[in-house]
C-alpha cells in the first residue's frame, strides 16, 4: 500500500482526535455550539432576532478568548487552572452579553471589533506571556493560521456540498427545502465544523516549538518578493509627498490616512513574517528594511496627524477619527520604541495593540465618551452663537441662520441621536417644547437631525459643495422652446478640431465655456448660482441649479444637475447638466 494511504487516518482516529478536541476545548466547543444556534435561530426568526444577535456576539467573543485562556492554563496542568480559566472568560462574556442593550447599534458594533482584536491578539501572544520563547511565538503563530486557513476551506467544502446535496433534493426529487435551510447548514459549518478542525491543530506543548527551525518557502516568496517591494513603494510615495506638503505648504489630504494605514499594517506583517530569518544570512538587508522602515513611519504619522487635526477643527471627533488617532499614536510609538532599540522583541507588537483595544473599550477616555463630548461642545458652540442657547435653555433663532450653520446643527444632532441615542439631545429640545421622536418622524426634507432641528426654528439646510458631491433630481422632462441649440453634455476640455456647439468646463476659472468650434460665444460663470443657492432656504438640496448667461448676441440657460467635487472648500472637477442657446435676434 503507498505511504501516503497508508498515513490517512482511520475513522476510528479522526473520532479519538475529534474527542480529545472536545476534552481539551470543552468551553470553546460550546461557544462554537451556541453560536451555531444562535445563529440559527436569527436566520428563523420572523419578527425580532435581536436578542439572538446579541447571544451570536457574545457567543463568538468567546471562541478566540477562552481559546487563548485554556492554551494559557495548560501551564499549570490541572483542571482546577482550567476551570478557573474558563470561568474567568465566562464572566467577561456575561458582562459583555449585559451590557449589549445599553448601547446602541454603532456602539455595539464598534465594541464587539475592539474586543474581537484584543481576545485574537490575546490568543497569539498570552501563552508566552513571561516566556522567552522567541522562535515559538513565531512557530505557534504560524501553525494557527495555517489551521485557520485549513479550517476554512474543510468548512466551505462541506457547506456547498450540502448545500448541493439539499438543492439537489428540493429541484430534482421533488423534497420542499425551505431556504432558511441553506443558512441553518453554512451555521454549523462555520462555527461547529471549523471551529474543531481548527482547535485539533492548535499546538499542546507550546515549549517545544522552540527547537523548530522550519520556515516555509512560501512566506519567504511573500516576504522578499512581494510584501517588502510593496512596503518600499508605499515608502517611497509618501517622502515625495512630504516633499511636495513642505514645498507648497499646503495641508496633507485626508485620504493620506489610507496610505499610512496600509504602510503600518503591511510593514508591520512583512516584520512579523521574516523574524525567523533574522538570525541567519539575510539578517543584514531584514535589519537595514526594518530601520529604513520605522524611520518612514515617524513623519508619515506626523502628516497624517496634521490632516487629521483640520478634520476635528472643522467638524469634530467621530469614533472614526478617534480610532485614527489613537492607533496612529500607537503606531508612532512603535517607530519610536523600534528605532531606538532595534533587537526589541517583536511580540511587543501584538501584545501592545491587544493592550490598547482592551483599554479603549470603557472609561471617559474611549471613543464614545470623548466623541459624545466634542459632538456635544460643537453642537452647544453653534446654538450659542446663533443666540438659540442660553443658560441651557434651547429657544428658536431670533434672526436667520446661515445655511452651514443649519447643515452642521442638523449633522450634529443626527450624530448624537443615531451614536448616543436619543436621550443625547432629549434635555434640550425637551425644554423648549420639543419631543425629539416626535420630530424624527416629522415628514419634510432632511435626515432625522434636520428635521429636529426644523422643530426648533432651524431650516433644513440647503444646497453646499461642502457636503460632498452633488446630484439633482432629474425630473425627465426639458423645455426647449425659443431656444435654438440643446448641449446635453459638458466636455472636461476641448480639442483642436472640434466643430459644432460645445461647452467647457474650466475648472481653474470655475466656469462654463459655450462654443462654436474654436470661437467662444460666451461664459457662464458659476459661483454666484452656487452661492445663490446655497443662501436660498426655499429650495431643496435635490433641485437642479439654474446658471443664466448672456454675453455678445447669445443668450444661455445651464441646468446644473451634478457636481464632482474634490473636497471640502468647495472646489469641484466635474460638472454635467444640458445647455439650452439661442441667438439673440
Amino acid at each position: 500500500m503507498p505511504p501516503s494511504f497508508r498515513s490517512f487516518p482511520s475513522p476510528g482516529s479522526l473520532a479519538s482526535q475529534a474527542g480529545s478536541t472536545l476534552r481539551r476545548f470543552p468551553f470553546v466547543m460550546a461557544c462554537a455550539a451556541v453560536s451555531s444556534f444562535a445563529a440559527i435561530r436569527a436566520i428563523d426568526a420572523v419578527v425580532n432576532p435581536e436578542p439572538h444577535w446579541r447571544l451570536l456576539a457574545a457567543a463568538t467573543l468567546g471562541l478566540p478568548l477562552l481559546t487563548a485562556l485554556a492554551v494559557t492554563a495548560e501551564r499549570r496542568p490541572g483542571f482546577p487552572a482550567q476551570l478557573g480559566a474558563a470561568l474567568f472568560g465566562v464572566a467577561i462574556l456575561a458582562a459583555f452579553y449585559a451590557a449589549w442593550p445599553r448601547w446602541t447599534d454603532p456602539q455595539r458594533g464598534f465594541h464587539y471589533v475592539q474586543l474581537s482584536l484584543a481576545f485574537h491578539l490575546s490568543a497569539a501572544v498570552l501563552p508566552f506571556a513571561g516566556r522567552p520563547l522567541h522562535r515559538a511565538f513565531w512557530q505557534y503563530n504560524r501553525r494557527l493560521l495555517e489551521r485557520f486557513l485549513v479550517a476554512a476551506v474543510f468548512a466551505a467544502v462541506i457547506f456547498f456540498g450540502l448545500a448541493l446535496a439539499l438543492a439537489s433534493l428540493d429541484k430534482l426529487l421533488g423534497f420542499d427545502i425551505e431556504p432558511q435551510a441553506y443558512g441553518r447548514v453554512w451555521a454549523m459549518a462555520a462555527f461547529v465544523i471549523a471551529t474543531w478542525i481548527f482547535l485539533a491543530g492548535v499546538p499542546a506543548d507550546v515549549a517545544a516549538l522552540e527547537g523548530d527551525a522550519e520556515y516555509p518557502r512560501l512566506l519567504e516568496i511573500l516576504a522578499q518578493r512581494i510584501l517588502v517591494p510593496l512596503v518600499s513603494l508605499y515608502i517611497i510615495i509618501l517622502m515625495v509627498y512630504l516633499v511636495r506638503v513642505v514645498a507648497t505648504r499646503a495641508w496633507p489630504s485626508g485620504w493620506i490616512g489610507w496610505l499610512v494605514s496600509a504602510l503600518g499594517v503591511t510593514g508591520t506583517l512583512v516584520l512579523l513574517l521574516v523574524q525567523p530569518m533574522a538570525g541567519g544570512r539575510a539578517q543584514g538587508w531584514i535589519a537595514r528594511f526594518a530601520r529604513v522602515y520605522w524611520l518612514a513611519v515617524i513623519p508619515a504619522v506626523v502628516m497624517l496627524w496634521l490632516a487629521v487635526r483640520q478634520r476635528v477643527v472643522q467638524y469634530g471627533i467621530t469614533e472614526a477619527r478617534y480610532a485614527v488617532i489613537v492607533l496612529s499614536v500607537w503606531l508612532f510609538a512603535m517607530a519610536v520604541f523600534y528605532s531606538l532599540r532595534r533587537s526589541a522583541d517583536l511580540r511587543v507588537i501584538p501584545a501592545s495593540l491587544a493592550l490598547l483595544a482592551l483599554g479603549t473599550v470603557a472609561g471617559p477616555w474611549s471613543a464614545y465618551p470623548v466623541s459624545f463630548r466634542s459632538q456635544y461642545g460643537r453642537l452647544q458652540a453653534m446654538l450659542t452663537a446663533n443666540g438659540m442657547l442660553a443658560n441651557g435653555t434651547l429657544r428658536p433663532p431670533a434672526r436667520p441662520v446661515p445655511n452651514i450653520d443649519r447643515r452642521e446643527i442638523a449633522a450634529a444632532v443626527s450624530y448624537l441621536i443615531d451614536r448616543q441615542g436619543r436621550p443625547a439631545v432629549s434635555a434640550w429640545f425637551a425644554a423648549a417644547g420639543v419631543r425629539v421622536d416626535h420630530a424624527m418622524a416629522a415628514a419634510g426634507p432632511g435626515d432625522p437631525g434636520a428635521r429636529v432641528a426644523r422643530a426648533i426654528g432651524v431650516p433644513a439646510p440647503g444646497f453646499s459643495l461642502a457636503q460632498g458631491d452633488f446630484h439633482a433630481v432629474d425630473t425627465g422632462a426639458l423645455d426647449v422652446a425659443g431656444y435654438d441649440v440643446l448641449i446635453r453634455r459638458i466636455l472636461p476640455r476641448a480639442t483642436a478640431g472640434d466643430t459644432g456647439y460645445l461647452a467647457v468646463f474650466d475648472t481653474a476659472a470655475r466656469a462654463v465655456r459655450v462654443q462654436h468650434g474654436e470661437q467662444v460665444l460666451l461664459t457662464l460663470p458659476l459661483d454666484p448660482a452656487l452661492d445663490a443657492a446655497a443662501s436660498d432656504t426655499t429650495r431643496r438640496a435635490s433641485d437642479p441649479i439654474v446658471v443664466r448667461g448672456r454675453d455678445g448676441g447669445w443668450d444661455a440657460v445651464l441646468r446644473i444637475t451634478g457636481l464632482v467635487g474634490t473636497d471640502s472648500t468647495g472646489r469641484f472637477r466635474d460638472v454635467s447638466g444640458p445647455i439650452l442657446l439661442r441667438k439673440i435676434r
